[in-house]
């Protein structure tokens, strides 16, 4: 009888991290800036008529249009007022409030984002925590790796061999791994200090900050 061969069930792919908008995780946010956007587009049609009055004004052209339009038939509810020295007025006067009510409502928007911001780092949290000390032990490993590459150069300088022909392959952006005060032993204590590996988890235990 053939004997059954046990297969072992495939393994699950992580999870993919989806990390939520700031207006997905608040509607406080998403209205803010929603209502931004409104603001805006309300502030470039003010600018926008502003620039056209004045332009009128300018060429001394400031005989009514609606009777002629009325008379030709092209009289339509979106008509805007006539322009004149006192739409001019009005319409820097509302650019003005427009202005101040955006300065007011992006205070409010970076007060929504920063709660909000905290409702999403609480969310991933752990993951975070997790990730950074995924980091700190491959840091370590890596130190480990560079202490032996050390170890075979010092032999070779010892013995007064010229063994650039091997290429030098020193990584130095982390420091003498042997300094408990090099770039990647500081990335390794603020770690430390955030919680991310445990001070027995440290390479220099014989050194004291």
């Amino acid at each position: 009888m053939a004997l059954a061969i046990l297969k072992s069930p495939p393994k699950r792919e992580k999870e993919k991290l989806v990390i939520p908008t700031l207006d997905q995780i608040s509607a406080t946010y998403a209205g803010l800036t929603a209502r931004k956007a409104e603001l805006h587009a309300q502030k470039s049609k003010v600018e926008a008529e502003i620039a056209e009055v004045r332009k009128v004004l300018a060429s001394g052209d400031t005989r009514p249009k609606s009777r002629l339009a009325a008379l030709l038939g092209d009289m339509t509810t979106e008509n805007s007022p006539e322009p004149s020295l006192t739409r001019l007025a009005e319409l820097q006067a509302l650019a003005e409030d427009l202005r101040q009510a955006l300065v007011v409502l992006e205070d409010r928007i970076v007060h929504a984002a920063q709660e909000a911001s905290g409702l999403i780092c609480d969310l991933v949290r752990d993951e975070h925590r997790q990730r950074a000390r995924g980091v700190c032990l491959k840091l370590i490993s890596l130190r480990e790796a560079m202490l032996e590459y050390l170890d075979l150069v010092d032999q070779l300088n010892a013995r007064d061999i010229a063994w650039e022909q091997l290429g030098p392959s020193h990584l130095m952006a982390l420091g003498d791994p042997r300094d408990w005060q090099s770039t990647g032993a500081r990335y390794l204590y603020s770690a430390c200090e955030r919680g991310f590996i445990d001070a027995n988890e440290l390479p220099w235990k014989e050194a004291t900050r």
